[in-house]
């Protein structure tokens, strides 16, 4: 059975935010895909560390357009915040906090 049978507040969702990496976005697509409501794709609610960790690093835009047409892309361009080689903790958590600032400005710009 899948959750989106199961949880009946679903109809109560105004828009679904998500992270572009694929896991997510098939999760995503699985729960919510009989709602009906706007599903955002946001580059800042990817997993923290970004770099060096392959299973975070996520396809380009236009392939995530072609296998999730119905999801709103709009927000993210290029993968910024990829890196192939490890980087230092604090650096990681300043990408963490820059990302952060990015959700709760889109947050407190959505009241």
């Amino acid at each position: 059975t899948n959750l989106n049978t199961k949880y009946t507040e679903l109809k109560n969702i105004d828009i679904v935010l998500t992270s572009p990496l694929m896991r997510t976005l098939q999760t995503t697509e699985r729960v919510f895909k009989n709602i009906n409501k706007p599903i955002l794709v946001m580059d800042c609610l990817k997993e923290y560390p970004q770099s060096d960790h392959i299973c975070n690093k996520r396809m380009d835009v236009g392939s995530l357009k072609n296998i999730y047409p119905w999801f709103d892309f709009t927000l993210i361009n290029k993968d910024n915040d990829w890196n192939d080689s490890k980087r230092t903790e604090k650096s990681e958590k300043l990408l963490l906090k820059r990302r952060i600032e990015i959700l709760t400005n889109f947050i407190k710009k959505s009241n």
